[in-house]
């Protein structure tokens, strides 16, 4: 569905706005609409083509699973809260910028 949905907007954009903005008045009110609606097309295209925030939180928990497993149970699990408390602070931050 996401690449289905990346198409549409990529189609979409150079239709309605690469295309026209070759034939419209620099110039023109309708020029200056069209890059707004282009910048519109371009978020969306880049929102869609990043991976999801829980696949990327979900990865890095899976991966220190396997490394700290004996730890988080030799500390009744401390260590992991701390981890997973520690990459969603990270991806946090991240989405805050």
């Amino acid at each position: 569905m996401t690449r289905e949905a990346i198409e549409y907007f990529k189609f979409h954009r150079k239709i309605f706005c690469e295309d026209y903005l070759k034939i419209c008045p620099k110039d023109s009110i309708a020029y200056q609409a069209t890059l707004k609606e282009k910048e519109f097309y371009d978020m969306a295209i880049k929102a869609l083509e990043q991976e999801p925030i829980l696949d990327k939180i979900r990865a890095e928990i899976s991966a220190l699973k396997s490394h700290h497993i004996n730890d988080c149970y030799d500390d009744g699990f401390q260590g992991c809260r701390t981890n997973v408390l520690h990459i969603i602070d990270k991806y946090n931050a991240e989405s805050e910028e």
